[in-house]
């Protein structure tokens, strides 16, 4: 009865629960995010695409402030923010679970996610490369996009300068994009080039 009397609140709630973790960037919250998330699945597809965007936002912001902080300030306090911001990728990974069947939702989200994979790959981040490998093979294990290819490319050049050791992490998106043909507007000698960055890595 609980359950069906939270359901039509379930996104605002949830909005809450992220301002929250904005203003005290306290790990346990997003915990909670994530199963509301998963007990709330199917009535959360109407907040998802502003629920991503603004979550990707704090994460973001996360980055910058553990970037900017100075040496006497890191250790401990960085590694609180590290921690949290694992914990909002996992809740990003789990409202993608979540809507994965949704193919008008879908492609929106793809986009909003497609800044912070480059971001966090183009700038090297490994303390996250687990989180956004796992990220990367859900948005491809039903189809792949222009966007998703041009993510692979990225994928390949984190895998060459210090992905090694993450290279388990990279199998399954990798061995996956091969498998789907993208969509007719995309060139193809990028496709081309795909395919063949996917061999390289597998």
């Amino acid at each position: 009865i609980a359950k069906d009397l939270l359901a039509p609140h379930v996104g605002p709630v949830i909005q809450k629960l992220l301002v929250s973790i904005k203003e005290t960037e306290n790990e346990d919250l997003t915990y909670v995010m994530q199963e509301l998330i998963e007990k709330y699945s199917e009535d959360i597809h109407t907040v998802a695409v502003p629920l991503v965007t603004e979550l990707v936002k704090t994460f973001i912001v996360m980055l910058e402030e553990t970037a900017n902080e100075d040496d006497a300030d890191a250790g401990e306090g960085n590694s609180y923010k590290t921690m949290t911001a694992m914990g909002i990728l996992n809740t990003i990974q789990n409202l993608l679970s979540a809507v994965s069947q949704n193919h008008k939702i879908m492609p929106k989200i793809e986009n909003i996610l497609a800044d912070l994979i480059s971001t966090v790959l183009k700038g090297g981040i490994v303390d996250y490369y687990e989180e956004i490998f796992q990220m990367i093979q859900i948005l491809t294990a039903l189809r792949v996009s222009s966007v998703m290819w041009n993510v692979l490319f990225q994928m390949y050049e984190a895998f060459k300068s210090d992905g090694l050791d993450y290279f388990t992490d990279m199998m399954e998106p990798c061995t996956t994009t091969p498998q789907w043909t993208p969509t007719s507007s995309f060139p193809t000698p990028n496709i081309l080039r795909s395919c063949t960055i996917s061999l390289k890595l597998c």
